[in-house]
């Protein structure tokens, strides 16, 4: 569980490029759903390795709102829901049989996968089958780029660098500020790269290091390089954050604030780290709020912590429980406007249904959003708050 409190860093609102829009898929027209008792919701990502945490909230979050959905929707729309998920270990390369297995087993609309990388392999192959993804987490902007059927729940990389510039120059005047990224991961560089474009000319003082997956062993250089910067913006995930932090308390620094995204979340509550050993404030970009005192953010809370505990509990499994929510809503309304929603709907039937509906509507009182919309382009349009994790130690 979090410590500590939130601050407001701000609404993601910017104008994306938007995609033409077309019929979803190709010129694959067999429906492999045609035999389906429940309607399929299929996803993969990373159930074991380093970012294990990541998709197992993804996995809890989405089976406790199928199992909370399936008590009313065989009423609401006439049969009940099946989530499955599969171990794709953050790797592209093993996404496709995933997929492939997924779609022939009778998939009709999909969460993508958890990790950026990975989705933008899942947006290729999904592309002539026609299947509708809303993403949890995938935050790349590849993955809605020149697509109509791929859309967000997650923040994109290109609005968590913007908001990360604008706290930066409201916030951070008179420190020296660096930068630690990762150079071959999509989400990582994706964020940085928007981060010093929005930095302008504040860019150049910006210290700047990097690692790539081949080098994430030992971050000695890397502490040597941004030892004197009293604010450090880390768009990484939690476990390479983890050991740069660890590494820097073993050397002299003037380091006083760890500033990331959405990567961060589950840094408090990863096996082998303890944040309270870390003496900086250490906070992070979120729609989650785990402190939440009331409203829908604590009931997820209270019951995620009940079934699963609180070492997977992360915005990733409140992103992935407001995604099925936000598909059981949008075959809802388009059923009230008459529409034919059905069990064994083809994907590409429940893919136009998916386009048009989450144009029309605005979700509310969800986990990871008091208002929920999207753009044309696939991005979410929705407030974002800093929660502080750890404060400074004095």
């Amino acid at each position: 569980m979090k410590k500590g409190f939130k601050a407001v860093a701000g609404a993601m609102t910017l104008t994306m490029a938007v995609a033409a829009f077309a019929a979803c898929g190709g010129g694959n027209d067999k429906n492999y759903a045609e035999n389906n008792t429940q309607f399929k919701i299929c996803t993969s990502g990373p159930l074991t390795g380093d970012y294990a945490k990541y998709g197992l909230g993804v996995k809890n979050g989405a089976t406790m709102a199928v199992e909370e959905i399936n008590k009313v929707s065989q009423a609401e729309l006439g049969f009940t829901f099946k989530f499955d998920m599969a171990d794709d270990r953050a790797d592209p390369t093993e996404v496709t049989s995933k997929y492939t297995s997924f779609y022939e087993g009778g998939m009709q609309i999909s969460l993508g996968t958890v990790t950026s990388g990975a989705c933008i392999q899942w947006k290729a192959d999904a592309k002539d089958d026609g299947i509708f993804m809303l993403t949890p987490s995938a935050t790349s902007d590849a993955v809605y780029a020149n697509s109509d059927y791929t859309y967000q729940m997650c923040f994109s990389d290109n609005n968590q660098g913007t908001a990360a510039a604008k706290y930066v120059k409201d916030n951070v005047t008179e420190k020296t500020v660096g930068v630690f990224y990762q150079t071959d991961d999509e989400y990582s560089s994706g964020i940085y790269n928007t981060f010093i474009a929005e930095m302008g000319d504040k860019a150049s003082a910006v210290v700047k290091a990097s690692f790539t997956k081949d080098t994430k062993t030992d971050f000695s250089s890397q502490v040597q390089t941004l030892k004197d910067c009293e604010f450090v913006f880390m768009p990484i995930y939690y476990s390479d954050a983890s050991r740069f932090m660890t590494t820097a308390n073993l050397a002299a620094n003037k380091i006083e604030q760890y500033y990331g995204c959405d990567g961060l979340d589950g840094i408090d509550s990863m096996a082998g780290f303890d944040v309270t050993t870390i003496p900086q404030e250490i906070s992070f970009l979120t729609h989650f709020n785990s402190n939440a005192e009331g409203g829908k953010a604590k009931d997820f809370v209270d019951k995620y912590t009940e079934e699963f505990g609180t070492e997977t509990l992360n915005q990733f499994g409140a992103s992935a429980y407001d995604c099925v929510y936000a598909i059981y809503e949008a075959l809802k309304a388009a059923k009230a406007d008459g529409k034919e929603v059905k069990v064994n709907m083809a994907p590409k039937a429940v893919c136009e249904i998916m386009k048009e509906q989450l144009q029309k509507i605005t979700l509310t009182g969800f986990v990871t959003g008091t208002t929920i919309k999207w753009n044309k382009d696939g991005t979410v349009n929705k407030p974002a708050d800093r929660v502080i994790v750890k404060g400074i130690d004095k």
